[in-house]
Protein backbone atom coordinates (compact mmCIF):
# COMPACT_ATOMS: atom_id res chain seq x y z
CA UNK A 1 0.00 0.00 0.00
CA UNK A 2 1.47 3.07 -1.02
CA UNK A 3 2.15 5.24 2.32
CA UNK A 4 0.40 8.61 0.91
CA UNK A 5 -2.41 7.00 0.43
CA UNK A 6 -2.61 5.05 3.63
CA UNK A 7 -1.88 8.54 5.53
CA UNK A 8 -4.53 10.36 3.00
CA UNK A 9 -6.93 7.80 3.79
CA UNK A 10 -7.70 6.86 0.31
CA UNK A 11 -7.23 3.42 0.63
CA UNK A 12 -9.34 2.80 3.69
CA UNK A 13 -12.06 5.00 1.95
CA UNK A 14 -11.98 2.66 -1.33
CA UNK A 15 -11.99 -0.39 0.66
CA UNK A 16 -14.97 0.75 2.38
CA UNK A 17 -17.02 1.38 -0.84
CA UNK A 18 -15.57 -1.29 -1.89
CA UNK A 19 -17.28 -3.18 0.99
CA UNK A 20 -20.22 -1.29 0.52
CA UNK A 21 -21.30 -2.32 -2.84
CA UNK A 22 -20.80 -5.51 -1.96
CA UNK A 23 -23.07 -5.84 0.17
CA UNK A 24 -26.09 -3.51 -1.98
CA UNK A 25 -25.05 -6.40 -4.63
CA UNK A 26 -26.20 -9.09 -2.61
CA UNK A 27 -28.84 -7.05 -1.12
CA UNK A 28 -30.76 -6.55 -4.20
CA UNK A 29 -32.22 -8.93 -6.90
CA UNK A 30 -30.03 -10.89 -9.17
CA UNK A 31 -29.86 -9.21 -12.49
CA UNK A 32 -27.18 -7.93 -14.83
CA UNK A 33 -24.81 -5.20 -13.80
CA UNK A 34 -24.33 -2.46 -16.47
CA UNK A 35 -20.56 -3.36 -16.73
CA UNK A 36 -22.04 -6.76 -17.59
CA UNK A 37 -23.91 -5.57 -19.87
CA UNK A 38 -21.64 -3.05 -21.27
CA UNK A 39 -19.02 -6.25 -21.75
CA UNK A 40 -21.33 -8.31 -23.54
CA UNK A 41 -21.98 -5.01 -25.89
CA UNK A 42 -18.60 -4.91 -26.54
CA UNK A 43 -18.31 -8.68 -27.11
CA UNK A 44 -21.10 -8.50 -30.20
CA UNK A 45 -19.51 -5.32 -31.58
CA UNK A 46 -15.96 -7.21 -31.74
CA UNK A 47 -17.71 -10.41 -33.11
CA UNK A 48 -19.65 -7.89 -35.79
CA UNK A 49 -16.56 -5.90 -36.78
CA UNK A 50 -14.59 -9.88 -37.38
CA UNK A 51 -17.73 -10.76 -39.24
CA UNK A 52 -17.59 -7.97 -41.77
CA UNK A 53 -13.51 -8.03 -42.28
CA UNK A 54 -14.26 -11.55 -43.09
CA UNK A 55 -16.65 -11.04 -45.89
CA UNK A 56 -14.33 -8.21 -47.61
CA UNK A 57 -12.03 -9.28 -50.09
Amino acid sequence: MDPVQAYLGIHRRRLMRLLGRLDQAEASPPGLSREHLLARLADVTDAATAFLRMLRP
